[in-house]
């Protein structure tokens, strides 16, 4: 049996042994890596300083999370420049690889500070927004938590229509529909 205290890549969540892998963070290589669990390391280096070398210890990064909308956020160093990287950007940049054309990253379970690969995932904006009403982290809301529309329709299961990242009652745009296409027929019949 392995001691898990003596050994680097395992962690023990939720009572469960599970393995850390980790993988260089790509423009970065052998300064910094990022794990499939969402933590960042820099990596022991030196670094060249025209008054005197330093020599920089490995050690685990610590986010800086971003008080409203709660992503992880790691500033990473490279050529006396720093850039602004967030855990799930690298962590997909690593184990998939750089973000497609018109894609975004997705949570899958809704939680931003859930790093973890297993819940990332890239996809479309509109991907992403359903994702966002789906678990009620869409800026708008758009009534979401709602349970009834305005009259006073049960908003669930096939009574919900999504246009436009907005939520709608199915029924009431039938009633609607169906009162425009009457004045359109008395419009019609009296001309």
């Amino acid at each position: 049996m392995t001691n898990i205290n003596s050994h680097p890549n395992l962690l023990n969540i939720n009572g469960e042994t599970t393995i850390e892998q980790w993988l260089p963070v790509p423009g970065y290589e052998g300064i910094y890596e990022v794990s499939d669990l969402g933590r960042v390391k820099s990596l022991p280096r030196r670094v060249y300083h025209p008054q005197a070398d330093l020599t920089i210890k490995a050690r685990m990064l610590k986010p800086y999370v971003q008080t409203v909308s709660g992503y992880h956020r790691y500033t990473l160093n490279r050529d006396g420049k720093c850039e602004y990287w967030h855990a799930h950007r690298l962590v997909l940049l690593a184990f998939v690889g750089p973000l497609p054309a018109g894609m975004v990253t997705r949570h899958l379970n809704g939680d931003p500070a859930d790093n973890r690969f297993s819940n990332l995932a890239y996809g479309t904006q509109a991907e992403n927004v359903i994702d966002m009403m789906r678990h009620g982290r869409h800026r708008s809301q758009c009534g979401y938590k709602q349970k009834n529309c305005k009259r006073g329709h049960e908003l669930s299961g096939d009574n919900i229509q999504v246009h436009a990242g907005r939520r709608h009652c199915v029924k009431c745009r039938r009633i609607l529909a169906r009162a425009r296409r009457a004045r359109a027929k008395m419009v019609s019949e009296s001309s």
